[in-house]
């Protein structure tokens, strides 16, 4: 854990993030922290350098490191309490607002102290998961910016530089397909890049094209031919892969599962599954597409070998549209 088990300590450490009462419990916010720790942070981190951290989070004079790996390990342990804490918050907000006894689940309330309205609570809630999730973002970029000091990271599935990659970081991304410059969507697009890749761009390009382009990335070359291809397959991966990603989630936000909108009633939060026929899947889709018919465009005029699109004519998006072969 990343916080002290003392109670004190825990409480000094806690205020320095979020404002909170003496009264604040060790005791209930600890399955909260660890539920965080579990679900967001390990993952980020990577086995590695989360017991690394750990182990200085525990003991200044365990850590074997000196001078500036102390500094930049010090900032990292920050970026991670503050994500953590929201994020503890925003898990056990219901939990912590309600009594448990044997009376069942009970608002808890006093004569000095009332409960938020709705609006209030949900803005709260708000807050700690904004708060939470963009801490998560700037720590991987902390982590990118000083990895020389966090080469461990490396090994963990939340590493953000794909030097093999036609799409190898955030940036590279943002510059296409605007995604608010979040390495967390970057991180959730990742499977959706692989999928556009092996089905979509495979099928545009023939697999004899497909592979020497693959050799060329796995091999980190600088052949010119297959570079300005590389260039020409961005836009297109970028846009079919984004709509992909709102297609299963809903929206591009690091809310991610939901399209959120408020009734007539400040009090009252509507929660819509995102689908197939909202305006945005469609405008990621239909701009994919454009694109990748001028990288069959480039193809045709740059490869005298390129026979045109390869594999099954089932291939297709469907989407809300009927087929009819005769």
């Amino acid at each position: 854990m990343f916080f002290s088990t003392v109670e004190d300590t825990f409480l000094e450490q806690v205020k320095v993030f979020i404002p909170a009462s003496a009264a604040t419990s060790k005791e209930r916010l600890w399955p909260f922290i660890e539920a965080a720790e579990r679900k967001y942070i390990l993952p980020l981190l990577g086995r590695e350098l989360y017991d690394d951290l750990q182990l200085f989070s525990a003991s200044d004079s365990g850590w074997s490191g000196e001078g500036e790996d102390i500094v930049k390990s010090t900032e990292l342990l920050r970026l991670v309490r503050l994500s953590e804490i929201n994020l503890a918050y925003f898990i056990g907000f219901d939990i912590l607002n309600s009594r448990i006894s044997d009376q069942g689940f009970q608002r808890a309330e006093t004569e000095n102290f009332k409960g938020l309205y709705k609006y209030q609570e949900e803005n709260v809630r708000t807050y700690f998961k904004d708060t939470g999730y963009n801490g998560l973002d700037d720590i991987l970029q902390y982590l990118e910016d000083y990895m020389e000091y966090f080469p461990e990271w490396e090994n963990s599935a939340s590493y953000t530089l794909r030097q093999s990659s036609i799409l190898k970081d955030t940036k590279t991304f943002d510059g296409i397909c605007a995604i608010n410059g979040s390495r967390l969507i970057f991180l959730r697009l990742q499977p959706f890049i692989n999928q556009v890749m092996d089905i979509d761009i495979r099928n545009v390009l023939g697999a004899d094209i497909y592979d020497a382009l693959q050799d060329e990335l796995n091999s980190l070359g600088s052949g010119g031919d297959y570079l300005a291809l590389a260039a020409e397959i961005k836009k297109p991966l970028a846009f079919l892969s984004a709509a992909l990603l709102v297609k299963n989630t809903g929206t591009i936000t690091d809310k991610g599962l939901y399209f959120e909108s408020r009734s007539g009633s400040a009090d009252s939060v509507t929660l819509t599954p995102g689908g197939v026929d909202s305006s945005n899947y469609a405008y990621y889709r239909s701009t994919g597409e454009q694109y990748l018919e001028g990288l069959r465009k480039y193809l045709r005029e740059n490869f005298v070998d390129y026979l045109g699109v390869t594999g099954s004519v089932y291939s297709r998006d469907n989407d809300g549209k009927k087929t009819f072969f005769t």
